[in-house]
């Protein structure tokens, strides 16, 4: 992050994996992230894989992970993080309400939905 002011960025998150979808606080200081989406590593190492899902990504990686993704707030002042949920399914959008205690998101409810393109 780097403040509008100028000066040096700084890291908000890390950690082994990605920031998928995010949503600020409108105070700003507050960071709603979700994490979980891994690489595809059978792949890399030229594994087979079976494929159980129907819907690919939409950036031309390929398949999208069957995997669980956590819900984390991060407080902007020092970057520390707190899962909020583990989600069975990445969701599709996130929003934080301007108190910044509760998170709405839209994710599918199971396979069938998500291979569907629907969510809830």
């Amino acid at each position: 992050m780097i403040e509008l002011a100028g000066g040096e960025a700084r890291v908000l998150t890390s950690g082994p994996q990605p920031v998928g979808a995010f949503a600020w606080q409108d105070d700003g200081h507050l960071l709603i992230v979700t994490r979980g989406e891994r690489s595809d590593d059978d792949v890399q190492r030229g594994l087979g894989r079976i494929v159980e899902r129907r819907c690919h990504r939409f950036d031309g990686v390929g398949f999208l992970p069957g995997a669980e993704t956590d819900l984390v707030r991060v407080r902007v002042v020092d970057g520390r993080a707190q899962l909020l949920a583990t989600l069975p399914e990445a969701p599709d959008a996130i929003a934080v309400t301007r108190d910044g205690r509760r998170v709405a998101y839209l994710a599918p409810a199971d396979d069938r939905e998500h291979d569907a393109g629907l969510t809830r």
